[in-house]
């Protein structure tokens, strides 16, 4: 009977060796996956809860006024600090094993200027869009821009990365997790804003581009490699090119 107890326990993560409790593969992928929804729910589920509850008011970020853009900009910022705290109690992962085959196609030094190029063109081309105006509409959606770019970019490349000793495990699932939290942007927006949207189409759609913008990231990651780099083109073409023509 004794023999009975510790497997059952085992499998549900109650029993003790040396004093430590051991998880089960079950209860640590729930946490993991708490963790993102958790966090998710800050990222996207804060404004849409507002225009349902305190009728805040509908529109793209960069023409929420105040001091309802506050809201609209803290919740992703708050999300991105809270996925930078996790990481300061998160071991780091090693991706050197999905980067060096790609790398090493390239010429010595390509990627380099490559990652210089991508980094300093987003820094001239919001130049270039608050030179063009209207100031006040570019620096919201550029800061808008900055806070979801880094919350998506830390949530699921960073803390749930680095939720998995696994690189392939923990990198597949950042993608998977990626389009998910796009779609349910999406869907939330649709379902309690004024929008008379399918949200299961919305959902479906934003999971989508969400999808095709995580894939992207996780190339770029691996070259020419980096989180800036993966960044700073997502926030070029969804804020910089797509948000300021849409």
């Amino acid at each position: 009977m004794a023999t009975g107890r510790d497997e059952t326990t085992t499998k549900t993560g109650t029993t003790t060796v040396g004093g430590q409790l051991v998880v089960s593969d079950r209860r640590a992928q729930a946490r993991r996956i708490y963790r993102w929804f958790n966090l998710t729910l800050i990222h996207q589920g804060i404004w849409p809860l507002l225009l349902l509850l305190a009728s805040a008011p509908d529109g793209k970020p960069q023409e929420i006024p105040m001091p309802w853009y506050l809201a609209r900009v803290g919740a992703p910022a708050a999300a991105a600090l809270m996925a930078f705290l996790y990481l300061r109690h998160q071991p780091a992962v090693d991706e050197d094993a999905f980067r060096q085959p790609v790398m090493t196609t390239g010429r010595p030094g390509l990627a380099a200027q490559v990652k210089v190029g991508l980094l300093v063109l987003p820094v001239l081309l919001a130049g270039a869009r608050l030179a063009e105006g209207p100031a006040d509409v570019a620096v919201k959606l550029i800061l808008f821009g900055i806070a979801d770019v880094l919350a998506f970019q830390l949530i699921h490349f960073e803390v749930v990365r680095r939720s998995y000793r696994d690189p392939a495990q923990g990198i597949g699932l950042a993608v998977l997790l990626f389009a998910c939290s796009w779609g349910l942007r999406d869907l939330l927006l649709t379902a309690l804003g004024p929008s008379q949207a399918s949200p299961t189409l919305a959902f479906l759609s934003g999971a989508l581009i969400g999808g095709v913008v995580a894939i992207v990231s996780r190339v770029l990651r691996t070259w020419p490699g980096g989180f800036w780099v993966a960044a700073a083109v997502q926030f070029t073409v969804i804020y910089l090119i797509i948000g300021f023509v849409d």
